[in-house]
């Protein structure tokens, strides 16, 4: 995934917006995973994807709350993870837009697991 992102620093750099926005694209898509399966969550979870769901403005927002949402409540040992999902439900209630969204979790990203 590196090269990817070396690739779109390199397209950003040579003002080729068209293959910029390309590559912005599929990076988001990679970090944003399908959150609906047929798995019962606990109400605490349910809650905050119901919190989530009416303050997010897009797709991708939704999508990293829901995500947010699952860490933040795991039985996760590490602090770390559930930090960031703190930090994922905040990206996605603030983000007015989806690449604003997708540059908020790779932000989180960057803060609680790198």
């Amino acid at each position: 995934m590196e090269d990817v992102y070396e690739a779109l620093r390199k397209a950003h750099a040579a003002g080729n917006t068209e293959d910029a926005r390309k590559l912005a694209d599929y990076i988001r898509e990679q970090q944003v995973k399908p959150v609906i399966k047929n798995k019962k969550h606990s109400k605490a979870v349910s809650d905050c994807f119901i919190s989530v769901a009416k303050s997010a403005k897009t797709k991708s927002a939704s999508g990293i709350g829901a995500r947010g949402c699952k860490l933040k409540h795991s039985n996760s040992f590490f602090s770390s993870e559930r930090q960031l999902g703190k930090c994922y439900i905040s990206v996605a209630k603030s983000a007015k837009t989806k690449s604003a969204a997708g540059l908020g979790a790779r932000g989180c990203n960057s803060k609680y697991r790198d």
